[in-house]
């Protein structure tokens, strides 16, 4: 069984000992310079401040919303705390008229028992005038 089917390929992936040869050959008389550019001049203090400002921003958006939220808290307070207290005083002022309804009913009750007391004596008279 072949492993490569296509000769040109396993010729190209594979070449006779030969052509190794004269690649080695090649490869051993070549120098290379590499050189890099190291000249990467990393300056930490404008990263620092990038990011400080970064920071800063996204503080100051975030100390804008939560005092936007606030401030929207707040407002809904004032407004529920100012409608208890219209609640609180139309209560007071309704417990004050009941409080009159309550003692104008008792003082006719009152007036009225006497009336009984009175009645009920004159029918005891009247009747011990009879017999």
């Amino acid at each position: 069984m072949q492993l490569f089917p296509w000769g040109f390929v396993h010729a190209y992936l594979f070449p006779p000992a030969f052509e190794l040869s004269q690649m080695q050959q090649q490869v051993s008389d070549t120098s290379v310079v590499l050189q890099m550019d190291n000249n990467r001049n990393l300056d930490l203090n404008s990263i620092i401040a990038e990011v400080k400002a970064q920071y800063e921003d996204i503080a100051n958006r975030s100390r804008t919303e939560a005092e936007s939220w606030y401030q929207s808290k707040y407002e809904e307070l004032q407004v529920s705390a100012g409608r208890h207290g219209d609640d609180l005083r139309s209560t007071k002022t309704e417990i004050t008229e009941l409080n009159r309804v309550i003692q104008r009913l008792r003082s006719e009750i009152d007036a009225l028992k006497k009336q009984v007391k009175v009645g009920c004596n004159l029918l005891l008279n009247a009747q011990g005038r009879l017999y």
